[in-house]
């Protein structure tokens, strides 16, 4: 799929065309089959051509450097929420030194509103139809701070 799409984009053409890479098909009637049911061009063992395309890109620095997306804190409260733990993500995210006071006011009103749903919860005073989305929208701004951790 993906050296389909390279194809089209490198030739600038419109047309779908099928290719595949490994033409290790061990019957001659499966080729035959393959070839004339779904059009497929079985161009062999490419890979080189991969390997000389990202040569020639790394030589001419046009390859962009990876990098981790998200800061240590961010991937710590990510790692929580994904553990089922939103209370200890709010915890870290409010013992973060040195955050910009709107970041920081954000996490008390996070804080405020987790607190408030899990109270009402604990109290019968809220129904799981409404329950649950509430908690997955503070789930999901607790997801978007992290996003702008330093």
């Amino acid at each position: 799929m993906v050296f389909q799409l390279l194809l089209r984009l490198l030739t600038g053409e419109k047309a779908i065309r099928k290719y595949a890479l490994n033409t290790q098909i061990a019957e001659s009637q499966t080729h035959t089959f393959l070839v004339k049911q779904f059009e497929i061009a079985f161009l062999g063992d490419e890979m080189a051509f991969f390997e000389h395309l990202y040569q020639e890109c790394q030589q001419r620095l046009k390859l962009r450097q990876l990098s981790e997306p998200n800061s240590p804190a961010a991937r710590q409260v990510i790692q929580l929420v994904q553990e089922g733990e939103p209370e200890r993500a709010l915890e870290v995210l409010k013992g973060l030194p040195g955050l910009d006071s709107s970041i920081a006011n954000d996490i008390v009103m996070l804080s405020a509103r987790y607190l408030n749903l899990k109270q009402n919860q604990e109290k019968g005073l809220m129904d799981s139809r409404d329950y649950w989305p509430e908690f997955n929208r503070i789930i999901d701004a607790i997801l978007e701070l992290s996003q702008h951790l330093p």
